[in-house]
């Protein structure tokens, strides 16, 4: 959960879906939550990780990823991919998405940015 959403008596909108959009980006990537290094399962320890710890990023995600990541993770609302003005169009017009339009994605027509190494979507699964 984003930030604002842990914080009691703090009012959210849509800001916290793009920091949850990052999230399951992250998680997809890697198994597990940017927020769960640790391998906790302890929710408030989650919580508190969310709200305090930095995300490492791995060496092994593009410049392009890292830099969707970091602006959709940002603690601070008005830095935030996606929430800086100009909505949705911030995201998609990220250089890690680069020809990922409307058009190409209903034709079916694109190739993905990124694949997952080998075995990480099994992981996820089990």
């Amino acid at each position: 959960m984003a930030p604002e959403v842990l914080s009691k008596g703090t009012a959210y909108d849509s800001s916290a879906d793009w920091f949850s959009f990052g999230c399951m980006l992250y998680k997809l990537l890697k198994g597990h939550s940017p927020f769960r290094q640790h391998k906790t399962k302890d929710k408030h320890e989650i919580d508190r990780m969310t709200l305090t710890m930095n995300v490492e990023l791995p060496d092994s995600f593009s410049k392009e990823l890292k830099s969707l990541l970091e602006g959709l993770l940002q603690r601070d609302i008005d830095k935030r991919l996606g929430c800086k003005g100009q909505g949705s169009d911030e995201v998609k017009e990220h250089p890690f998405l680069p020809e990922l339009t409307g058009k190409k994605c209903t034709c079916k027509n694109s190739t993905p940015p990124l694949i997952p190494p080998k075995g990480e979507l099994m992981r996820l699964m089990l």
